[in-house]
């Protein structure tokens, strides 16, 4: 957003401002991984598994093409991936994340714990994480 700020005037010309963005952050990561692999390689602290991972992250932003999937394709991506969630911890993500409950909140309604959402939420990203690695890559990152 810095770098977007910095260069506002480019702003009018911008024919999709989330492509850029989504662009934008991408590259920033990609030069992010790629500046980690050469430091830990100077280092020399870096396990050959840790340099395989790094070297995974990279590819993947790399080879990931914001363009070939529409929105109506994210949406049903999404969606199916939410729903492939056990009932009690869909339920409790969409509490949470779509209709922006607190866990308190969530707790009271459901009679459960506080840590009980909280619980609930990690696996529900956790399950989300692993299901969407391969369409959203930098989904992983964000998590």
């Amino acid at each position: 957003f810095i770098y977007l700020w910095e260069h506002r005037d480019i702003i009018e010309t911008l024919q999709n401002l989330n492509a850029y963005l989504f662009t934008l952050a991408k590259n920033r990561c990609i030069d992010y991984f790629r500046k980690e692999m050469v430091r830990e390689v100077r280092k020399g602290s870096l396990s050959e598994i840790e340099n395989r991972e790094l070297q995974l992250k990279l590819y993947s932003l790399e080879a990931f093409d914001n363009d070939r999937l529409s929105d109506a394709d994210i949406e049903e991506i999404l969606n199916n991936a939410i729903n492939r969630l056990p009932e009690r911890c869909r339920e409790i993500f969409i509490m949470s994340r779509l209709q922006n409950l607190r866990y308190k909140e969530i707790a009271e309604k459901l009679n459960v714990s506080p840590n009980t959402v909280e619980n609930q939420i990690v696996i529900a990203l956790r399950k989300l994480k692993e299901d969407l690695k391969d369409y959203f890559p930098l989904f992983v990152f964000i998590i």
